[in-house]
């Protein structure tokens, strides 16, 4: 299929070009140049592509600034001739600069251009495995083009152009639409809108809703300081009605106005700075319009107005230049209601999230910092349970990506950053991906505005790699701590198999001290993300320890990676822990614990040490079946040391007091004997997020076996929390909880020693939509797992084997969603959730959907069940809650579940699909990561899964449709294999390294003797290629998208004969007409 991939829009094409399956290609005659001019213009931007050069004497060129037929422009081209880059102008050939760097036909390259004013910078990426292209090849300085299009040129030859990207807005809105003159060009910082003189701009997007969530980031340009930026709802076109909030530097005040007429609604007064970012969120409901600024927990406005109801959305600049990133409105109904979204845990709108950074409480604010695909995302909170997102803090920059860290407040200046004030100081590690390991060092930042802006140190690195300037030790994770008793600041960074030690007096100088680790103190996999703190042992401020705390990575010996902690104690320059090197200490049990950090600047007079990590195993890092989201942070922790009679000294974790202010109210059970045979006391308790604290007594001279807990059950799925008598062991057990076939470490159940005390047990487990936290005995055993249970899937009960148990006491608390309001109470149904919003099914299959209504004490919650084309999905066997879904023949239907009264309603989208395949006797590894979808048969796992056949051959001609997912993955078409695909040849198609490569395995491992080919290509992620596979003894051709000739034309005789079969790779892979002739 011929796809071009690009946001560069209004190409205006000289000579010829023809769009192929590999993108857009240009053939210029002998001597001729042939150009491609768009009319998207940008004056500080990115523009890339990659680029493919078929002809040795070719040249192939990049334009930008251009006008409209290139002869004023810059350009950037690439020689395969002379192995060379050249920067030129355009008008008069001028070389500005070059570089020699190898260039070979067939081969692809991407090449990125970042202009900023006058500095031009070149990027050259010449490898995908092992990425190349973070560090410019060229810099320059020239402002002989300020502004002008982007275009594309070829000489002397034929040329491939594909992924041709200039930076813009991020945004989920469509179909923008400018009205009112002025200007909107995309920017380095997403939009840029300029107005024609004292007047509106507008641009307004094609999407339209009516009670929304909308979010963007904005600013006002330094030069135009009586100018606004806004952003426009409810309006009925690009250029009428609707509500504009803007900003206002001038008049220092945020205003909500009609658009008609331009009545005022609100003001708010707030300093507002030209040149900075502030985050603005809209939540608008009926007549209710609520403003949030930068992250305030309270609106800055709170407005009623009803002129409008409904309409588009856009951006608003007046009167002078302003910028806009970052901008998604989301259905009111839709805001964080997804099938898995946490309900009180953390996590972003979307994107990824990992470890927390730079943990800190600062005039009245917490601020939560995390990774985000190497830079640092932020969030503040004034409570440590409701958040608002703010804008990047720490951006990726020139010296590297900005990876994990740590914070401090920096009361006193003692730093000098913040003269007559304080401040934050983020200590981050700076990675640089083209230098060997990263050249990991320590780089610091710095904000005296509330951590709203931040500040490049101008003296980084404070801390060079130990191994030297260009050094390759992993060196990562800074986190700092005063040490009170030696008047010192601590800095602890992580170092493969040990921790280094620094000390300073001004947070800017540091002295390498010591290190602690090595050898025997190695207990799983690299030490990572350390935390050092100071508590007292069972409150005695007398009696202090030094804890270490410390992350490690995946292994086996461990089951993935894991937390540990050592107590001791620290003399200022060196930690000593109090047991020996073989103790190893767990500050977890669960297996989705990772990179939990502690707040600096928690005020004395508080005195807690608290801590959130972030929930997920290095075995599957960004695995889970969650979008636009993933990762989620844990519920905050109290951190306290106790001295446990026969153990030592030990650590435990708690929730902090503020989760009890989202409780409702409580379930309660006291003094009550269950038996193995007694109805279950939570029968009537339902939900999807709530608290359970019970006190559990075993009875003197009972036999039961195990007891506790078994949550979010309904249609065989179930967690168990529980305790079993025999080992002393309190558990988890996620083997039934739900979708986990993305990987195949998940690791279901975990257990640790725990005994009773005086007989009785003590569990406090917060369950949410995708998770289960674990507390026994006041934190002394701790388990934190992800779980991916049906939405609908709301059963709790409490059971007994063996024997009789006690309920001393039992609460069972719903727990308030902290993102959206959800109905809590009443008799009347309000809402219908289902177990999934899309189900995908195969051609004769049945599927049992469940449904759940809200509140959870209305009276009637009776659903009648419908599909919207029964040919497809009939629905039949139905109950209160449930209904059998069958899947009639390949096509698409809406299910719906309705409350008896017809009020209110809820659906399920159901895709049947078909696999279309000669082959027989088809078997997946594992067995849940594979199925028929729309696109055919569908895998969709973090690492290898293979899809194999019963059926094998020694020549043949094997055919397939493959289509990879727009999220990520990559496949092959397995063949002349063994049983299960471990050894055998491998046609593989990667989006990632631009490449179609054909390598064999052996026993499962390969290495670089086992490739046959490698072929350059660039692949569009979400379209479907035409494979054809033609083996005759030895030889073994592929044809590629319809191709009459083969990319691909090897002799090996590795294999002569074996089974047929599909792989998929880190992601999603879809396969139809999969034929063997």
């Amino acid at each position: 299929m011929n796809v071009l991939n690009t946001n560069v829009t209004g190409w205006n094409a000289s000579g010829t070009w023809n769009l192929t399956s590999q993108g857009w290609k240009g053939t210029a005659a002998s001597n001729q140049n042939i150009a491609a001019i768009s009319a998207t213009s940008s004056n500080d931007f990115t523009y890339e592509s990659d680029v493919q050069i078929n002809d040795p004497y070719a040249l192939s060129t990049l334009l930008f600034r251009s006008n409209a037929d290139g002869t004023q422009a810059y350009g950037l081209q690439i020689d395969p001739n002379l192995d060379r880059l050249r920067l030129y102008k355009t008008d008069g050939n001028v070389t500005l600069a070059q570089a020699d760097t190898q260039v070979d036909t067939g081969k692809v390259y991407r090449v990125r251009i970042k202009a900023q004013g006058s500095s031009i910078k070149i990027y050259w990426q010449y490898d995908f495995l092992n990425p190349t292209g973070y560090n410019p090849l060229l810099t320059v300085t020239d402002a002989s083009y300020t502004q002008g299009f982007a275009g594309i040129g070829v000489y002397n030859g034929s040329a491939v152009f594909q992924n041709i990207l200039i930076s813009t807005l991020k945004t989920n809105l469509e179909g923008w639409t400018p009205s009112g003159g002025g200007s909107w060009i995309p920017q380095l910082g997403g939009f840029k809108g300029t107005s024609s003189g004292s007047s509106d701009t507008y641009n307004v997007a094609a999407t339209g809703m009516s009670d929304f969530v909308l979010e963007g980031d904005l600013s006002v340009d330094n030069g135009t300081s009586h100018g606004t930026a806004g952003l426009v709802f409810r309006a009925a076109s690009a250029s009428s009605g609707g509500y504009v909030l803007n900003i206002d530097p001038n008049l220092d005040r945020v205003r909500l106005f009609n658009r008609s007429g331009g009545s005022t609604i609100a003001t708010a007064n707030m300093s507002i700075d030209t040149g900075r970012v502030y985050h603005v969120e809209i939540i608008a409901s009926g007549s209710s319009i609520k403003v949030y600024v930068d992250g305030g927990v309270t609106p800055v406005i709170s407005a009623t107005d009803s002129a409008y109801t409904s309409g588009v959305i856009g951006l608003n600049a007046f009167n002078g230049t302003a910028y806009f990133q970052d901008v998604y409105a989301a259905d009111l109904s839709q805001y964080y209601n997804e099938t898995y979204r946490p309900q009180y845990h953390f996590t972003e709108t979307r994107n990824r999230s990992s470890d927390p950074n730079g943990l800190v409480y600062y005039q009245g604010e917490y601020h939560m910092f995390h990774q985000q695909e190497g830079e640092w995302a932020h969030a503040v909170s004034t409570d440590l349970v409701h958040w608002k997102h703010l804008p990047i803090a720490i951006p990726r920059n020139d010296a590297g990506d900005a990876w994990s860290g740590g914070a401090v407040v920096d009361l006193n200046n003692s730093s000098g950053l913040f003269p007559g004030g304080s401040g934050i100081i983020a200590y981050y590690t700076s990675f640089n991906p083209e230098k060997p390991n990263g050249n990991q060092k320590i780089h610091i930042a710095y904000s005296s505005d509330k951590g709203r802006t931040w500040t490049d140190y101008a003296n980084n690195p404070v801390v060079e790699n130990p191994g030297g300037s260009n050094g390759n030790w992993d060196f990562r994770d800074p986190k700092i701590v005063w040490d009170a008793d030696h008047s010192k600041w601590v800095m602890v960074v992580s170092g493969n198999d040990n921790v280094r030690f620094y000390t300073s007096t001004n947070l800017l100088n540091w002295t390498y001290a010591s290190t602690f680790g090595y050898g025997a103190y190695l207990h799983g996999g690299i030490m990572e993300c350390p935390d050092l703190f100071q508590l007292p042992v069972d409150g005695n401020s007398a009696n202090k320890k030094w804890v270490l705390v410390l992350s490690t990575g995946a292994v086996p010996a461990t089951q993935g990676s894991a937390s540990e902690y050592f107590v001791g104690s620290f003399d200022g320059t060196t930690f000593t822990s109090d047991n020996p090197a073989s103790t190893v200490l767990r500050t977890e049990q669960g297996k989705d614990m990772y990179a939990a950090m502690t707040f600096d600047g928690i005020p004395a007079a508080d005195g807690r040490r608290i801590s959130i990590g972030w929930m997920s195993n290095w075995d599957y890092p960004f695995s889970f079946p969650t979008s636009p989201w993933n990762g989620q942070m844990s519920v905050p922790r109290e951190l306290k040391l106790t001295d446990i009679a026969g153990t030592g000294i030990r650590l435990t974790e708690t929730p902090v007091t503020e989760m009890d202010a989202l409780r409702g109210a409580a379930t309660s059970i006291s003094d009550v004997t269950v038996t193995p045979a007694s109805a279950n006391p939570l029968a009537a308790v339902k939900g999807t997020a709530y608290e359970i604290d019970a006190v559990l007594e075993l009875p003197t001279g009972s036999t039961a076996s195990e007891f506790g807990f078994q949550l979010r059950e309904g249609g065989g799925q179930k967690t168990v929390v529980g305790y079993k008598t025999g080992s002393s062991e309190m558990f988890v057990d996620r083997s039934s909880a739900g979708a986990d076939g993305f990987t195949a470490n998940f690791h279901p159940v975990q257990s640790t020693v725990l005994p009773l005390e005086n007989g009785k047990v003590k569990m406090r487990i917060y369950v949410d939509q995708s998770s289960v936290e674990a507390f026994g005995n006041d934190g002394k055993a701790v388990f934190s797992d992800m779980i991916f249970p049906g939405s609908a899937r709301t059963g709790l009960s409490f059971y007994t084997t063996g024997g009789d148990v006690k309920i001393v006491s039992l609460d069972v608390y719903p727990l308030d969603n902290v993102w959206r309001s959800e109905p809590a109470s009443g008799s009347s149904p309000q809402k219908v959730v289902m177990d999934q919003t899309r189900v995908q099914l195969a051609a004769g299959s049945v599927y049992r959907l469940y449904a759940d209504v809200l509140p959870r004490s209305a009276t009637n919650k009776t659903l009648v069940w419908s599909s919207s084309n029964s040919a497809v999905a009939s629905v039949a066997q139905a109950d209160s809650v449930s209904a059998n879904v069958t899947a009639e023949a390949q096509g698409r239907a809406v299910i719906t579940a309705t409350t008896q009264d017809g009020g209110i309603a809820s659906s399920t989208v159901v895709e049947v699909g078909s696999f279309t395949t000669n082959l027989t006797g088809w078997n997946s590894t594992p067995a849940d990561s594979w199925k028929v979808t729309g696109d055919g048969i569908s895998g969709t796992f973090d690492k290898d899964s293979n899809y194999m056949s019963g059926v094998s051959g020694a020549d043949f001609t094997y055919e397939a449709d493959v289509k990879l997912d727009r999220a990520g993955g990559a496949g092959s078409m397995i063949f002349r294999a063994n049983a299960d695909g471990s050894s055998g040849y491998y046609f593989n198609i990667d989006p990632n390294i631009k490449a179609l490569r054909l390598f064999y395995k052996l026993n499962g491992g390969f290495s670089s003797s086992q490739m046959l080919a490698n072929v350059p290509a660039t692949i569009i992620s979400g379209t479907a290629y035409h494979v054809k596979i033609v083996t005759s003894g030895t030889n073994i051709k592929v044809y590629f998208d319809g191709a009459s000739t083969p990319v691909i034309d090897v002799n090996d005789a590795t294999f002569t004969s074996g089974y047929f079969g599909l792989n998929v790779f880190g992601g999603t892979a879809s396969y139809q007409n999969v034929n063997k002739n």
